[in-house]
């Protein structure tokens, strides 16, 4: 053999020898990678060693396994969520204006570590939401809804658990200890908002509760009816009972206990709230309820008269007129539901167009009836309002120089669609501008002798006054005292009245004072979120710990300051009753005041004259008619017997005999 062939013969050796290692190298790669995956699909698999990872959470749910996340809170507390997690099948197609479907269970891990789509709704109005920028500061910025993912598919929770308590679940494998559940319903007047714009975690570390919100169907999608088989309606409360049941059934998975639920909400979220406690479909779904700044007795929280929106909808989306429920039900079901929210109209002060309705299952009668037949569920109740209420609503709407006009407008929406005939309104609003502002109900400066009512203007405190007492307070405060004239459970009612100087929406407009839904900041914790120019005053810090320790406490105990908590200032919250009217001031600090009920006497007693007893077009003109006739036949009569007796008087005299005169007098 010659060296060539010995060069040949060792490469061809040395080639043999390296494809081997190339080949062992690859098996061995392939294998490391292999065991890489199964041990990544055991920690996702295995709750326990998720744990330990500090980043994976998981969580075992009837319908199945979910991956969460942790958040880091500024006070070096961190809180386990879940986020986007599915209660409901998407109510798309054939399911849209239908009763959800409970979520079929799915296979594998579902991510639930981002927020899911907005419900569907208009984009008119910008949203509050809070967010990092690009220094991971927070900042709260009005944003275009637009700028968020919308979508049908969009029933789903949000939930918030203390890390402390996460942690007890995956470890404990006999006894769970669980903590109280809080499940936050938006308002938006049910054509708005969504759960993300709520974030739990504060609230949930610092009350040492589960914190959960919610996505419901809203506008036309969520409360649309034509009072028949077509269309029920109250499809976006029937979404809330269905995660109301979900939360029933895995919320201890979460660390929550199922009986100890507390449901609470602001402005159409408290009607809500209020309208669970009666109806029969979410009897055992809840321990307590908080209604704020809303209640299920104000004339706008139910629809008198939905079919008029229906075909109102119909038309503006070019489905043919018909009054077959049937064929415009099967065209608005063709439409987009982009189409259906862009051509939905919201009106101002809550003149709520798709709204629930007594539909005979989820709610078998109007709330009131059914309190005073004690048909609702006797839990206890917390409720109350903000001082200043809707003044939010005057600057949203630009209302820099409201009228009487205005004025008009707003009491129409607030107490009654048809008022009957236009001197019906026309008596109301002079009898609501006598009574504020030339008879002084409210603080305004007004009290001088010899005025009258046209000879003073409303500025916008003064409608600012009437439309809250007429919208939601004077409601609230109906809501409160037909509950304690059934001898309810305990009913704690409050007015909230902070304003801070460092809020961003009010801190060149102090007149908004303590707007609507200006409460859950503080709820919340904003002030404990190190936000950017915004809650940073020692007084809004106070103010939090007070707001979220007494909310806490309520869904702990059913007692905003029970006997097992520090009373801030020796300040017990007492029960509302007949026979002591109390409410908690909620400012600056807690104060325990009467209520005046003789404020309510004007809305409760005199105002119905109008609304509930109007004199219509029909009875007027009734009236008119039988005016002319009797005041025609009287006149008739009159001027018959007149002309009688001038004739008789004539005749008379005609034929009278003449006097003879013998004797001419000397004169002539």
């Amino acid at each position: 053999m010659t060296r060539q062939d010995d060069h040949v013969h060792a490469l061809a050796t040395n080639m043999k020898t390296l494809n081997k290692q190339v080949i062992l190298t690859l098996l061995l790669s392939v294998t490391s990678l292999l065991r890489l995956c199964t041990s990544i699909e055991e920690l996702q698999s295995n709750p326990l060693a998720a744990n330990f990872s500090k980043t994976l959470p998981m969580a075992e749910t009837k319908c199945g396994r979910l991956r969460g996340t942790v958040v880091n809170l500024p006070n070096n507390a961190r809180v386990v969520t879940f986020l986007d997690v599915p209660y409901a099948e998407p109510p798309v197609g054939i399911r849209r204006f239908k009763a959800p479907v409970r979520k079929e269970p799915w296979s594998g891990i579902l991510s639930a570590t981002e927020f899911g789509p907005l419900c569907i709704q208009h984009n008119r109005f910008k949203i509050k939401d809070l967010i990092n920028n690009k220094k991971q500061s927070k900042n709260i910025i009005g944003r275009r809804r637009n700028r968020y993912r919308q979508s049908e598919d969009c029933l789903s929770l949000n939930i918030y658990t203390p890390e402390s308590v996460f942690e007890n679940v995956v470890y404990s494998k006999r006894s769970i200890q669980t903590i109280p559940v809080m499940v936050y319903i938006h308002g938006g007047s049910n054509g708005a908002s969504g759960g993300r714009f709520y974030p739990g975690a504060w609230l949930s570390s610092t009350g040492g509760v589960v914190v959960v919100t919610m996505n419901y169907r809203l506008g036309p999608l969520g409360f649309l009816s034509t009072r028949d088989r077509y269309s029920p309606g109250n499809y976006g409360l029937f979404d809330q009972v269905l995660a109301l049941q979900w939360i029933q059934e895995n919320i201890q998975a979460f660390g929550g206990n199922p009986e100890k639920v507390t449901i609470f909400g602001n402005g159409v979220g408290a009607t809500c709230v209020s309208l669970h406690m009666v109806s029969p479909l979410s009897k055992g779904l809840f321990a307590a309820a908080v209604a704020q700044s809303g209640t299920s007795v104000a004339r706008w929280a139910i629809q008198r008269d939905p079919f008029r929106y229906a075909t109102r909808l119909a038309r503006s989306v070019d489905c043919p007129k018909s009054t077959n429920t049937k064929h415009l039900m099967r065209c608005l079901r063709r439409v987009s539901a982009s189409s259906l929210a862009r051509t939905t109209r919201m009106a101002d002060a809550l003149g709520i167009s798709f709204a629930p309705v007594v539909d005979g299952y989820f709610l078998p009668d109007y709330p009131e009836n059914l309190i005073q037949q004690g048909r609702y569920n006797m839990v206890p109740f917390m409720t109350g309002f903000t001082k200043e209420e809707v003044s939010i609503w005057m600057e949203l709407t630009g209302d820099e120089d409201p009228t009487k006009r205005k004025l008009k407008e707003y009491l129409k929406n607030l107490l009654v669609p048809k008022i009957g005939h236009p001197y019906n309104m026309e008596a109301l609003v002079h009898a609501v501008y006598t009574e504020y502002v030339t008879r002084g109900r409210h603080h305004s400066g007004f009290n001088e002798l010899n005025t009258t009512a046209d000879d003073i203007p409303i500025d916008i405190y003064m409608l600012v006054q009437i439309l809250g007492d007429a919208g939601i307070k004077v409601p609230c405060m109906k809501h409160v005292q037909l509950l304690a004239n059934q001898n309810y459970m305990p009913i704690y009612l409050y007015e909230f009245t902070y304003s801070s100087s460092d809020d961003w929406i009010s801190r060149d407009k102090p007149w908004l004072g303590a707007y609507h839904e200006s409460e859950m900041y503080y709820i919340l914790g904003y002030p404990q979120m190190a936000i950017k120019k915004a809650f940073r005053t020692q007084e809004d810090h106070a103010v939090s710990d007070m707001l979220v320790k007494l909310w806490s406490n309520f869904a702990k105990y059913g007692n905003p300051t029970s006997e097992e908590q520090l009373h801030q200032n020796n300040f017990t919250w007492k029960p509302y009753t007949r026979d002591e009217p109390v409410y908690a001031d909620l400012g600056e600090q807690a104060t325990l005041r009467s209520v005046h009920l003789s404020d309510m006497i004007f809305w409760v007693d005199f105002v119905p004259l109008f609304t509930d007893y109007p004199m219509n077009s029909d009875e007027r003109i009734q009236c008119n008619r039988t005016v002319f006739v009797i005041t025609s036949s009287f006149l008739g009569l009159t001027s018959f017997l007149c002309f009688t007796l001038i004739l008789y008087a004539c005749i008379q005299r005609r034929h009278q005999p003449g006097v003879v005169l013998k004797d001419p007098p000397s004169y002539l």
